[in-house]
């Protein structure tokens, strides 16, 4: 078995990531049950390519003040780790969520936070993703009294957390559960989470007697329940542990006068199978049931002078003075164990006809059950659910998810395996779900470096903000902008509100793509040639002289396919510069590089031949990744190298600015232009 990972050695970053991703743990969880999710993302993305956060404020106990509580403080976590990144001479520009278990409800809330706070608007929402969590609760699908000893029991045991995974709560003033008010299509919560590029989903189909499938999968059927009656269609390479999205299951066909002989001697087998588990509901409850549910009383007792503390802003951190002595909470483990039996143990039930169930619900609600009751097919029933839970499935269902059926066949502990919460080597099977999540991130991600540094002109800031404008204006004035062969403004205003310069200007300039980068790729990438050509750059600009600061943006637009840059740079007077003595402007110039090379290749070639090609072509085994690690070090020699020489000539018109003025600088280029024309 390899040596387990240590949590500081996966999280963080360097300032130069601008991916952050955050996982969120779940139910009595902690940090380190995500140490090998993030393991998987960090053993894909350097520290300069993605930033990991693993939540810790919800860390044990703490997850039984509820989703709203715990969603609150993820969001509080995000907002000052960006802060802090920040602070630092980071700037995150993208964000990719996932949670586990409860996780992942905790982490729809926080979603719903930073949309409505704007804290999205800022930020390029890409991946959110959620493994075997709870969407629509973990009431289970039962009638009668089955239904009345879970659900009503479990509801009480986990304070305000299990008050709303059973959906028994009333959030705020609706009077409708709180998973109900995250999946309104009306509401934050579904907004934030429509800002994702990418919705992504694993639900353990077997053995995960937390969060079974229907919810985790949000599904108002389960095919999985006897895995004899279907063949699962695995998808390719995934080592018979993830099926097919698209195709998941295939329906065996039945052997006519055999169903009530099979049917039997699977009631056997199945009550032979759960021997162990109800022997330890019959001996372990009886003895750690009171410390148990003595515990819970306790806890929820501490969960709810921790959500009064956290709702009067007098929450302190102190997680140490939450945790249960470690005796409750082995005891507390057998019994969940046993709890999670009890409710595999049972058979989950479909509607039927019109029953004296229906009653209970407002007229409204059985006609959503008459429904439901039409739509259900002989091969695949419609379980026992909740109208609310109908509704939650047909609006996350539209939000659109990309969902994975998972087959965890090596370990019993499906909910844990999946993670691999735990390092064993039982739950290898975890490590193929955590490969293929990373690896369908690496698809739609692209290569993004970013490089910062920061400089002082020893010139006031309206003096810096027209040298930078001049720049390129005339060779005679600045020696280092001889490529540029022509500038255009395109748009140039100023805000009569906030009385701030807008401009875009449009630069011709000389290019050539560096030739190292030529030789790697191919002619049907590049088009052929020596790379020797011209390219537009697209400048926009923001000055406000009042506050003293200006803000710009450089892109290119030719070779996006094979690289992007983008340099951004902020001018303004030092912190300790004074209106007295404004004699400096600081600059913060970062410069982001983007290589898409694989989309571009799959578009010239198609996937198959990508793949051959990077395969068998001459980068041999380095494969896209290779190919893109090589561009951005190119590319970042050649633009460090760059900046240097723009630098320079900003240091050259300053000083030809300085001693011959504002009237003497226009005159000169005047006179180039003249010459020009002539």
């Amino acid at each position: 078995m390899s040596k387990p990972v240590v949590l500081e050695d996966v999280t963080g970053g360097s300032v130069n990531a601008t991916h952050l991703c955050v996982l969120v743990h779940g139910l009595w969880g902690n940090p380190s049950h995500l140490r090998n999710v993030a393991k998987s993302l960090r053993d894909n993305y350097s520290e300069d390519e993605l930033y990991i956060l693993l939540a810790k404020q919800n860390s044990g106990n703490h997850t039984y003040d509820g989703i709203e509580t715990g969603g609150e403080r993820v969001c509080a976590e995000i907002e000052q780790e960006l802060k802090d990144i920040e602070k630092k001479g980071g700037k995150i520009t993208k964000l990719s969520i996932a949670g586990y278990s409860l996780g992942g409800l905790v982490s729809r809330y926080a979603v719903g936070l930073l949309y409505a706070k704007g804290v999205l608007d800022d930020l390029e929402c890409m991946n959110f993703t959620t493994f075997a969590t709870p969407h629509l609760g973990v009431r289970t699908p039962l009638k009668g009294w089955l239904s009345n000893i879970y659900n009503v029991l479990g509801a009480r045991t986990l304070s305000m957390s299990g008050r709303q995974l059973f959906t028994i709560d009333s959030f705020r003033n609706t009077n409708r559960p709180l998973l109900a008010v995250l999946a309104d299509p009306n509401s934050i919560f579904m907004s934030g989470l429509k800002k994702f590029k990418r919705r992504t989903l694993y639900a353990n189909i077997v053995n995960d007697r937390s969060v079974v499938h229907y919810t985790s999968g949000i599904n108002k059927t389960d095919p999985y329940t006897d895995l004899d009656n279907v063949k699962l269609n695995y998808l390719k390479d995934y080592d018979g542990v993830i099926l097919d999205p698209d195709h998941p299951v295939t329906q065996s066909p039945k052997v006519q006068g055999q169903d009530t002989l099979l049917s039997d001697f699977d009631s056997i087998k199945k009550w032979i199978k759960n021997v162990p588990f109800m022997l330890t509901i019959g001996v372990i409850i009886p003895i750690g049931v009171v410390v148990f549910l003595a515990n819970s009383a306790v806890q929820t007792v501490r969960s709810a002078k921790r959500i009064k503390l956290h709702e009067s802003g007098l929450a302190g951190l102190k997680i140490e003075d939450y945790r249960m002595p470690l005796r409750i909470k082995a005891i507390q483990e057998e019994v969940e164990q046993a709890y999670e039996s009890f409710n595999s143990a049972q058979d989950q039930q479909y509607l039927a006809s019109d029953s004296d169930d229906d009653l209970a619900y407002d007229a409204e609600d059985r006609q959503k059950l008459r429904r439901e009751r039409r739509m259900s097919t002989v091969e695949q029933p419609t379980l026992a659910l909740t109208p609310d839970q109908f509704e939650m499935i047909e609006n996350l269902n539209a939000a659109g998810w990309r969902k994975f059926p998972v087959h965890i066949q090596k370990h019993r502990h499906s909910h844990a395996a999946i993670v691999v919460r735990m390092d064993k080597e039982s739950f290898a099977d975890g490590w193929v779900v955590l490969g293929h999540w990373a690896g369908i991130s690496a698809q739609f991600a692209t290569m993004v470096l970013t490089r910062t540094t920061n400089h002082t002109y020893s010139h006031p800031f309206p003096t810096v903000t027209l040298a930078y404008f001049l720049r390129y204006s005339s060779p005679q004035l600045n020696p280092f902008a001889a490529h540029v062969l022509s500038t255009d403004t395109i748009e140039n205003y100023v805000d009569p509100k906030t009385s701030r310069l807008h401009t875009t200007r449009i630069h011709l300039k000389k290019s050539r793509m560096p030739s190292a980068v030529y030789k790697l790729l191919p002619a049907s990438v590049t088009g052929g040639g020596s790379g020797d050509k011209t390219s537009y750059i697209m400048e926009t600009s923001v000055v406000d002289i009042k506050e003293g600061w200006m803000k710009t943006e450089m892109r290119n637009l030719d070779f996006t396919g094979i690289l992007s840059v983008v340099e951004k740079q902020e001018f303004n007077i030092p912190n300790e510069g004074t209106a007295q003595n404004p004699n400096e402007t600081a600059v913060t110039t970062m410069v982001q590089f983007r290589s898409r090379i694989g989309d571009k290749i799959r578009g010239k070639l198609g996937q198959a031949q990508e793949d051959g090609w990077f395969k068998n072509g001459i980068i041999g085994s380095w494969g896209k990744k290779g190919i893109q690690r090589s561009i951005e070090s190119i590319a970042s020699t050649k633009t460090q190298d760059q900046m240097g020489k723009s630098r320079d000539g900003m240091k050259m018109v300053l000083e030809r600015l300085r001693n011959n003025g504002v009237i003497g600088v226009l005159e000169t280029i005047r006179r180039e232009r003249q010459r020009q024309l002539a």
